[in-house]
């Protein structure tokens, strides 16, 4: 990504990967004793375009202002297919993270959530939709998930920094 322009969406980890891979905080802000890799590998730094919507930094992509865009692999499938073509998924897909679902605590619905998914993973329906907006990646195979487990499937995106 060093020398060229990539479109993000605000307050992603691809937003803080790509400043984080120069040693800064998303804005530009230097992370104290951390390493730009860009301008210690020789190259100029990325050029980070953030925007509030993936709307947004679609255009920056589709218009020249990007070279790249970095999304998370579920929306970038999506994005491939809603835009009829005129993107690509560039490269292997790496640190693919599951989706989840989000409730507070206390309402009491975690069975029967966890129930209606394994019944649409059980009966195909999961798999159909998944496969109906071109999102497979990062699926999940079982209902059997473990409550707030982040971890990432495959290969690191970004070399440590």
């Amino acid at each position: 990504m060093c020398g060229h322009a990539v479109a993000v969406e605000t307050g992603t980890t691809e937003e803080s990967d790509a400043w984080g891979y120069m040693g800064m905080q998303p804005g530009g802000a230097k992370i104290s004793g951390d390493t730009n890799h860009c301008t210690a590998a020789g190259k100029q730094d990325i050029t980070v375009l953030s925007f509030g919507t993936q709307t947004q930094a679609n255009s920056a992509l589709l218009s020249g202002r990007a070279d790249f865009g970095w999304l998370d692999q579920p929306v970038a499938d999506y994005q491939v297919k809603t835009l009829n073509g005129k993107v690509k998924i560039g490269g292997t897909a790496c640190s693919v993270s599951p989706y989840g679902v989000a409730m507070v605590k206390t309402t009491g619905l975690e069975q029967a959530v966890g129930d209606a998914i394994k019944y649409l993973i059980d009966n195909h329906f999961y798999t159909n939709l998944l496969n109906t907006w071109g999102v497979t990646d990062g699926a999940i195979t079982s209902s059997a998930v473990t409550v707030n487990n982040n971890s990432s499937i495959g290969a690191s995106c970004v070399p440590s920094y």
